[in-house]
């Protein structure tokens, strides 16, 4: 209903035809500046997430239902991806228009979107000046974006006399689905558990560790103090003995402490790990 009385001229999320349709229009736009990056940020962004919000609630969704949401918005994340590159190159198209002149040999641009912040660092070339016979190595560029708190120090192998840096932070991740990494070989166990169901049986298992691990250290006491015993009454029935093994051996059982067991909560989340990783492999 939210959806409907809002009459934006958006597609709905829900109804994978009208997102094709948003997505093969925009495909065939061929306007690709900044402020139409602005423009898409704006429609795109809570298209993506409520795509989010129903691949992460998508018990009431069939497995090929799944799959279409999951490939229009793979395919809506590219074409945002693909929108950035074009805007970035639209801007270089025109430094003397799109972008601020620093000083006689660098120009700058900086713009904030919805959901992502934009910073371009060109160094401009000038005509080329007679060599020197002996050239001397020359200095690494460094430049900064004091909007986005980052600098940068460029290697000295890169000419920095003719070079564009970009640096821009998303709002939405662009790049970690691309990577052979990012898909699970196994579906992830208890993926729908609410919160309150995982804490109820963390707290279960945590006491029938401890429980278990009580029982083991007072095991482990209950025989050195048997053993302790049976020492003592050996050296006492052997007075005129050295009982040297003995008494060695009664040093180490006084000095015993039980092994080390990590808490039950560590225990938790140590296989927890495990299982985790076991997805990746």
């Amino acid at each position: 209903w939210l959806q409907y009385v809002r009459c934006d001229g958006l597609p709905d999320p829900r109804i994978v035809t009208e997102l094709n349709t948003f997505l093969h229009l925009w495909q065939q736009n061929k306007v690709a500046d900044d402020n139409e990056l602005d423009k898409k940020f704006i429609e795109v962004l809570p298209i993506l997430e409520m795509l989010e919000n129903i691949l992460n609630n998508a018990r009431q969704y069939t497995p090929r239902q799944i799959s279409n949401y999951d490939e229009v918005r793979l395919a809506l994340r590219a074409q945002l991806a693909s929108a950035i590159e074009m805007a970035s190159y639209s801007l270089l198209r025109n430094i003397e228009k799109n972008l601020v002149s620093e000083s006689t040999k660098v120009s700058t641009y900086k713009r904030e979107f919805k959901g992502m912040r934009l910073n371009i660092w060109v160094a401009i070339k000038w005509p080329t000046k007679k060599p020197r016979p002996v050239e001397h190595e020359p200095d690494p560029v460094e430049l900064s974006f004091p909007s986005m708190k980052v600098s940068v120090k460029l290697p000295k192998i890169i000419d920095g006399s003719c070079v564009c840096v970009r640096a821009a932070r998303s709002q939405i991740d662009l790049l970690s689905e691309l990577s052979h990494s990012f898909a699970l070989k196994f579906d992830m166990p208890k993926r729908y558990e609410d919160l309150f169901s995982f804490n109820v049986k963390e707290l279960i298992e945590s006491q029938r560790l401890k429980k278990l691990q009580d029982e083991a250290r007072s095991k482990f006491y209950r025989e050195v103090r048997e053993r302790v015993r049976e020492l003592e009454n050996i050296i006492k029935t052997n007075i005129y003995l050295q009982n040297i093994k003995e008494k060695e051996e009664l040093d180490v059982l006084n000095m015993a402490e039980a092994p080390y067991v990590s808490p039950p909560r560590v225990c938790i989340a140590t296989e927890c790990g495990k299982s985790f990783e076991h997805n990746l492999t």
